[in-house]
């Protein structure tokens, strides 16, 4: 993965609770293959039933930054869902709170799921309700996201952030500490031979 740089974009609001991965990607699409298909399996159903849905809009396309309502992401735990997320170009959610295997399933895939504090995350939803055009910067680094003449505040776990600011998955994190771990393994082994010696002796 490429590390984590600050996302600068106009954003997507979508501020309806409990949207499903269903919802996200229908059934019918989880096993679309490819970035094309995967960006037009998105929201699939939503696009083909409702005219007004948010993916509809003429900027859809180039925002990276999508507003969520509260328990986004619930129901299966499709991973296929972070894809199409990824490959349609969203590279941040902006919530209150997100499905646990959902939001485990976009940090592996390089997308940073955002759980503001529910007050700020209103006076955000405001500020894009009356001008859906402004700016909105993510920043990692220093966990904020940030409008013009606003800035609110995030948190998450240090690991997923520095997994995150050094783009890495976990299997090249670990590979990343070969060494480490082959120096505790043979540590190890000796420990067990003298403890083994002793029971002899």
């Amino acid at each position: 993965m490429e590390s984590f740089a600050p996302v600068t974009s106009t954003a997507l609001l979508l501020d309806e609770p409990n949207v499903d991965t269903d919802q996200i990607i229908p059934a019918q699409h989880v096993n679309a293959k490819g970035q094309a298909a995967l960006a037009a399996a998105l929201f699939r159903n939503r696009r083909l039933t409702e005219p007004g849905f948010v993916l509809h809009s003429t900027d859809a396309a180039a925002c990276q930054v999508l507003v969520v309502g509260p328990n986004f992401g619930c129901g299966s735990s499709r991973e296929a869902a972070a894809w199409a997320l990824g490959a349609w170009g969203f590279r941040t959610l902006i919530g209150t709170s997100f499905n646990d295997t959902f939001s485990n399933n976009c940090l592996q895939n390089a997308i940073l799921p955002v759980p503001l504090a529910v007050g700020d995350w209103a006076r955000l939803v405001q500020r894009l309700g009356h001008d859906p055009g402004t700016p909105v910067t993510v920043d990692l680094d220093a966990q904020t996201v940030t409008l013009p003449n606003e800035r609110f505040c995030f948190t998450i776990s240090h690991f997923r952030r520095e997994m995150l600011l050094s783009g890495q998955d976990e299997l090249s994190y670990i590979l990343n500490r070969d060494e480490r771990i082959a120096a505790w393994e043979d540590a190890q082994d000796k420990a067990v031979g003298i403890l083994r010696r002793d029971a002899i002796a």
